[in-house]
């Protein structure tokens, strides 16, 4: 058999929920690839945000190595661009005779574009407009916020055919068609990524009328008070990623209908790549992925967006790889992987030496056999640098619990085989000091592992820790 094709597709900021059989949007393309794939229920993202977290999945290393801590859009970064030299799965695949094809959301360098990165061929596709006001036909506004960044959600009077996601497939079938004329017999990599559905949400209307708000019932720590929750929780709500709806359900489960509507939007939108694959004959050796770079809150503890916390509705991402020619289809995977293992994932498919020194492994013998995960990791960690200002945090989870380090507030700690919804933080409790000690080695070990330049820091801090206060 030749050598497959690889087609990655990744919508930025959708939750894991909303995708695959039992989801919470309608995705009948997400769930037919996952039924007949295979499918990560413990995926995650090293960092929830995107220039770092993108550029994780594309060299293996997770953010305080390759040094991409921000978003390269901002004026701050230190770091403009991945530092020259570094290796892109993009780079390896190009060098061992793969055709390279880029289209859609980059965000991985401030200055450099995909073609310094190992992709030939660049689609051009706009960015999403995410305020279309002359098209609102509704508009969802935060309370108590600023007019310039009041907008949370909006219906709008677009067709489908003219949103960026839409641009981004259609750009991609037309991508996979000329491959197929041009290039038969030679294999292709294809990275496809949309802007939505991150926030603000502006969606046509026939998508957010699919979703009934009267019945969304409120999640379980909606009302979280946040009392136990460091300041980040509550603060910084005058950016465009991160807001708060407290005591307004019917506010927030209208909000929510824009986003599960987008995401309805791109499922269909991601149609047409499916369909070129089959036209072009190229469906049954085609490994196709479809991820995200992080999660949403999603207005779990009656937040929406992302912020510089490592919450599961972050941290964990959708993950499902579909592969006809050698996954049998349907199964799931536990076993606790992150973008980082995409870069020798790849290398692996295409048969090529692994080059970089990244953390990740590569998946593809967890397709066929679970098995065969004897001796993978059972924990992964995370790390956040801060989004609109510099906020280090640090994190390690395992099957149960979860620590986070925060080096300018208190720490986190969730039991979350009795807490999955993360409304108690066992930090605050002096019951947990032997627990905390625990993950605090643990992360200091990790730290030191990966050459993390920060442990100097973290630990100095951890060896004068508080005693967590007695609680009632």
């Amino acid at each position: 058999m030749p050598r497959p094709n690889i087609l990655i597709f990744v919508p930025d900021q959708m939750h894991r929920e909303t995708v695959g059989p039992g989801g919470l949007c309608e995705t009948p393309n997400f769930d037919a690839l996952a039924a007949g794939g295979v499918s990560f229920t413990d995926a995650f993202t090293p960092t929830p945000i995107c220039t770092p977290a993108r550029a994780s999945m594309f060299t293996g290393l997770p953010p305080h190595q390759h040094t991409l801590l921000h978003n390269t859009h901002m004026d701050f970064p230190i770091q403009a661009n991945l530092p020259g030299g570094m290796p892109t799965f993009a780079d390896a695949l190009r060098d061992a005779g793969y055709e390279t094809y880029f289209t859609g959301k980059w965000h991985v360098g401030k200055t450099n574009t995909p073609r310094d990165h190992g992709f030939n061929c660049v689609g051009e596709v706009p960015a999403h407009d995410k305020i279309p006001r002359s098209k609102f036909v509704d508009e969802i506004l935060v309370p108590n916020r600023c007019e310039a960044k009041g907008t949370l959600a909006a219906t709008t009077s677009e067709s489908p055919e003219e949103t960026q996601p839409w641009l981004v497939c259609r750009t991609a079938a037309d991508m996979i068609h000329q491959h197929a004329r041009e290039r038969p017999g030679q294999p292709f990599l294809l990275f496809a990524s949309t802007d939505m559905p991150h926030v603000p949400w502006c969606t046509p209307a026939p998508y957010v009328d699919r979703y009934d708000v009267d019945r969304m019932d409120p999640w379980p720590n909606y009302d979280d008070d946040l009392e136990d929750k460091p300041v980040a929780y509550r603060k910084h709500y005058n950016g465009w990623d991160f807001c708060r709806v407290p005591g307004n359900w019917p506010l927030a489960a209208r909000a929510l209908a824009h986003y599960y509507g987008m995401v309805t939007l791109i499922d269909e939108a991601f149609g047409q790549i499916l369909r070129a694959l089959e036209e072009a004959g190229q469906r049954e050796n085609t490994l196709v992925v479809v991820t995200s770079d992080h999660g949403e809150l999603m207005g779990r503890h009656g937040l929406f967006g992302k912020n510089e916390m490592l919450c599961d509705d972050l941290v964990r991402i959708p993950l499902i790889l579909n592969w006809p020619a050698r996954i049998s289809g349907g199964e799931g995977r536990r076993q606790m992987v992150t973008l980082c293992d995409f870069f020798p994932t790849f290398l692996d498919v295409a048969g090529v030496a692994e080059k970089g020194s990244g953390t990740g492994r590569s998946l593809i013998p967890l397709l066929a056999d679970a098995s065969s995960a004897n001796g993978w990791p059972d924990e992964v960690c995370l790390e956040h640098h801060g989004d609109l200002q510099y906020n280090l945090v640090r994190g390690i989870r395992d099957r149960r619990f979860k620590y986070v380090y925060n080096a300018n507030d208190g720490d986190e700690l969730y039991d979350l085989e009795a807490d999955s919804w993360e409304r108690r933080n066992l930090a605050c409790e002096v019951s947990s000091g032997e627990l905390l000690a625990v993950y605090r080695e643990r992360l200091l070990a990790q730290m030191e592992r990966t050459g993390d330049p920060f442990l100097r820091g973290v630990r100095s801090n951890l060896e004068n820790a508080p005693t967590p206060p007695e609680t009632g």
